[in-house]
């Protein structure tokens, strides 16, 4: 059986079809989906995916200091990871939904310095 799960997808011009929005195609397992639903999972996974990251320089002078970087950001709220490379003098923050990315990082720098004072953020 030669089965063409694109059949009737597209118009001559590269638009699709109406009918191929609500038409279903299958792939070998027999698991049907219409090009509709797959359009709004994709949509449904980026409104649900509204966190965000950040990768910052820093300035630290030890690995130890770099790990008290690291448990000072993720205690600061707003900030729902966080992650130190002392290698690589890089700060990667998580945001909260919702949280205003400078805002948090005036106060991620402020919880760093209180652990060590000699660091520093570049924002």
């Amino acid at each position: 059986m030669n089965f063409n799960p694109f059949r009737n997808l597209f118009q001559p011009n590269g638009s699709i079809t109406k009918e191929a929005i609500d038409e279903y195609t299958c792939n070998e397992y027999d698991r049907f989906i219409t090009i509709k639903q797959v359009f709004n999972r994709l949509i449904v996974y980026e409104k649900g995916n509204d966190s965000m990251k950040k990768n910052y320089k820093i300035d630290v002078d030890c690995a130890n200091c770099a790990n008290k970087m690291e448990e000072a950001a993720k205690r600061t709220p707003g900030v729902k990871d966080a992650v130190v490379n002392f290698m690589a003098l890089k700060m990667v923050v998580e945001f909260e939904e919702g949280q205003d990315p400078k805002t948090v990082m005036q106060e991620v720098l402020k919880n760093c310095k209180k652990v060590e004072d000699d660091c520093e953020i570049f924002f």
